[in-house]
């Protein structure tokens, strides 16, 4: 629903104008304006493996509360095991995962060659349902995809920010 359908313009019988109001049409050039200017910046950017926008960078997460564990899952394509960073923190209630994303292609068509690379950080911190133990806590990275299952606090114990191993396929 729109201002237009929330606001009557013209008489007061609510029947509007031919013209549209003034202000409607400078929102409606300033949106057009904005999509043109993304469309093609964002074309340099359309690449099978190149990230569609910023925050692509980031991974996306599920987090599955599962009887007396957490299950949290997150698709990290094209990272191995090394280049992610697990941390729990003291209260145990938010999990942390960090990383590094890189990716190199080259595409050769004809006499046109090109080489494009990105790469970036990230971290993200995932607040849980329920604050979990670190001890019995375990991580795997199977085909981009890691699982982490942190087994619930039984009661409320505080412990230092540890590190999580990821174990590989």
């Amino acid at each position: 629903m729109g201002l237009r359908d929330l606001v009557r313009w013209g008489d007061s019988k609510g029947v509007s104008n031919a013209t549209e109001h003034p202000l409607l049409m400078m929102q409606r050039e300033m949106n057009d304006l904005f999509e043109s200017f993304s469309r093609g910046w964002m074309s340099a950017w359309e690449h099978e493996g190149a990230p569609q926008t910023f925050a692509d960078f980031g991974p996306r997460v599920d987090v599955h509360e599962m009887g007396k564990t957490v299950e949290v899952q997150a698709d990290l394509p094209g990272l191995t095991e090394k280049d992610i960073d697990l941390t729990l923190s003291a209260s145990g209630d938010v999990l942390t995962l960090r990383g590094e994303k890189k990716a190199d292609w080259t595409d050769t068509q004809g006499g046109t060659h090109r080489r494009e690379r990105y790469f970036g950080s990230f971290s993200r911190s995932i607040p849980l349902p329920h604050a979990v133990e670190l001890k019995g806590a375990t991580a795997t990275f199977k085909q981009g995809v890691l699982t982490v299952s942190l087994p619930k606090q039984a009661r409320s114990a505080q412990h230092a920010p540890k590190r999580i191993p990821i174990k590989g396929s």
